[in-house]
C-alpha cells in the first residue's frame, strides 16, 4: 500500500501492535527496536548501530558508524560493504561511570585541521594536577626535552640530567628581577686556543654591575682559575687593570 500521507491520533504502530519495529508515540516520539520510545529518536537492540552515509564519496570512503557493542560506545570508518572498519573513538563505561575515552586509531588535533602526531595542540593550553610523561620534547627555533629523567635545552638527547646546548657558545643566565637588570650568567665556551674544530671548552662566570654583563671569572682547558683575566697562566691567576 502506497500513501502520500499518513495520520495517527494516537500511536503509529509499523508492522502490527505486537512485532513492530517502527512506533511513533503520541508525544512524537519515534522508537526503533523498542515499543516505548523515551526521547526523540530511540533505538534499541543488540548492539544497536546508526550508519551514516555520502553516495558522493570514493569506494570505501562513503560510510561512518555510531554504535555500541557490549559497554562501550563507539565511532568507526566502514567500508562499503560493512564488513571491515576501523574506530577511531572508543568509550567505555561501568554504569553510569564513564571508565575511559580513548582515541586507538589516527592523530588527534585541537586547534589544527592537520595534526602531525598522536596529539597536536595549536595555541595555549592548561594542564593542573600531576602530568606524567614518558618523553618530552617541545620544537621551535630552541626546544626543551626530557628524556628518562634528563633536561635537554637546545638538544633532543640529553645524557646528564641538565644538558643545555647552542650551536656557538651554551650559556646559562640567572635573572633575579625578571626584567634583564640583575642578572649573572655561567658560560661555556670553546677554547680560543682550541680551533673550530677542537674540543676544548673553558667555563667562565659572568656577573653585571651598572653596565652590560661581563666576565668575572674563567676555568680554563688545563683546571687554570683566572680572576680578571681571560688566559689565566697558573692555577690561580689574578689580573687588575692599572690604576691610574
Amino acid at each position: 500500500t502506497t500513501v502520500k500521507a499518513l495520520v495517527a491520533t494516537s500511536t503509529l504502530f509499523v508492522g502490527g501492535t505486537t512485532g513492530s519495529k517502527f512506533i511513533v508515540n503520541g508525544d512524537g516520539n519515534v522508537g526503533i527496536g523498542t515499543k516505548n520510545p523515551s526521547s526523540i529518536l530511540h533505538l534499541s537492540g543488540s548492539n544497536a548501530r546508526i550508519f551514516l552515509q555520502d553516495a558522493n564519496q570514493a569506494a570505501d570512503n562513503e560510510k561512518w558508524l555510531w554504535g555500541i557493542s557490549g559497554t562501550s560506545f563507539l565511532g568507526q570508518a566502514v567500508n562499503d560493504l560493512e564488513s571491515a572498519g576501523t574506530t577511531w573513538i572508543n568509550v567505555d563505561r561501568t554504569g553510569t561511570t564513564i571508565d575511559r575515552v580513548y582515541f586507538p586509531n589516527g592523530n588527534l588535533g585541537i586547534g589544527t585541521t592537520s595534526p602531525a602526531s598522536l596529539l597536536s595542540v595549536q595555541g595555549n593550553a592548561l594542564i593542573s594536577g600531576t602530568t606524567t610523561v614518558e618523553g618530552l620534547i617541545a620544537t621551535s627555533s630552541a626546544f626543551l626535552a626530557v628524556d628518562s629523567g634528563n633536561v635537554g635545552i637546545g638538544t633532543r638527547a640529553p645524557n646528564t640530567k641538565l644538558y643545555v646546548r647552542d650551536s656557538s657558545n651554551s650559556f646559562l643566565t640567572i635573572d633575579t628581577s625578571g626584567e634583564g637588570t640583575r642578572v649573572a650568567g655561567i658560560y661555556s665556551v670553546r677554547d680560543p686556543n682550541d680551533g673550530a674544530s677542537g674540543v676544548g671548552g673553558e667555563l667562565l662566570f659572568a656577573t653585571k654591575g651598572t653596565g652590560a654583563i661581563a666576565e668575572a671569572l674563567r676555568i680554563d682547558i688545563n683546571g687554570n682559575l683566572g680572576i680578571g683575566t681571560t688566559t689565566p697562566l697558573s692555577l690561580l691567576n689574578l689580573h687588575q687593570s692599572a690604576i691610574t
